[in-house]
């Protein structure tokens, strides 16, 4: 747990990374090649920290389908590990309207695949948002969509639904792989008003929708070849979560309440052990926890 290098970075020039200053998100693929996402575009170091490409994701670039001129992908997407491969979601400018479903661009030619999830319109409706005054803006809760890859497949889940998407990288080809569960609800239900006439009430609805069944992210154990999902439903079990165990080829094995487990925040699987960031004190910590899976 020691320092082991700082590596200097330059706005301008040759190698230069550009001003924004915004950094959202960073990945590093299996080549040790660094990708900075900003705000309108992905910055590309490469190992030796000699070369630096730009990627916009912007109709008049991509290759391949046609993307609409109104509209965009999002640029909070999912690098594959091996470089090749950028994924996120398409859809309207307008942040507040649906998603229409997952773009699949290959780096090396810019060239796009679409996937249409029709899921994502109605995951959309459960979105709260406030026009706030004076022309300020909007506001607005999103639900949580999750982009894992695994091998040749990308898997899309998302915390509204009880299911999983599988898409064959290459191909585009996709199929609903739908689950049951027995402690919590398999799915939100829209009791709630989706527009707030004040900024308390936005709050309001927001909370009101937290006691809700809500479903986190797909990990993978490499250690067992199993996926994990963590979950909780406030309105079923109180504060109790729950784990779900899938089989790699994505049969669901095992789910069990946990107990009162914070699950959210960054996280991963290393040896068979879930780890959690938290900040103790400006100190960097991992709350840790390994299922006895049988």
């Amino acid at each position: 747990m020691k320092l082991v290098d700082l590596i200097p970075l330059e706005k301008e020039g040759p190698t230069g990374i550009g001003n924004d200053t915004y950094i959202p998100n960073l990945q590093v693929d299996y080549q040790l090649n660094t990708y900075i996402y900003h705000f309108d575009e992905i910055v590309k170091i490469s190992q030796d920290l000699k070369k630096v490409d730009f990627f916009r994701f912007e109709p008049d670039v991509l290759s391949g389908e046609k993307l609409n001129i109104d509209y965009t992908i999002n640029q909070n997407g999912l690098l594959s590990a091996d470089g090749v491969y950028y994924f996120s979601f398409y859809g309207p400018q307008d942040f507040v309207k649906a998603r229409e479903g997952i773009s699949i661009v290959k780096l090396e030619d810019m060239s796009l695949k679409m996937v249409e999830i029709p899921e994502l319109k109605d995951i959309a409706k459960f979105s709260i948002s406030h026009e706030m005054e004076r022309g300020a803006g909007t506001m607005a809760t999103q639900e949580n969509l999750y982009l894992v890859q695994r091998g040749a497949n990308l898997y899309f889940s998302s915390a509204t639904y009880n299911f999983v998407y599988q898409i064959d990288i290459p191909s585009g080809n996709a199929k609903k792989l739908e689950f049951h569960s027995n402690i919590t609800s398999d799915a939100k239900s829209l009791n709630f008003e989706t527009t707030a006439i004040s900024e308390k009430q936005f709050y309001e609805l927001s909370k009101q929708k937290m006691n809700q069944v809500s479903f986190g992210k797909i990990l993978f154990d490499e250690s067992r070849n199993l996926f994990w999902r963590f979950s909780s439903d406030p309105d079923q079990i109180g504060k109790n979560k729950v784990l779900t165990i899938f089989s790699e080829d994505f049969k669901q094995v095992r789910e069990a309440s946990i107990g009162e487990f914070d699950f959210q925040g960054f996280s991963f699987i290393k040896d068979g052990v879930y780890h959690r960031f938290i900040n103790i004190e400006d100190e960097l910590a991992f709350v840790r926890f390994k299922p006895e899976i049988k």
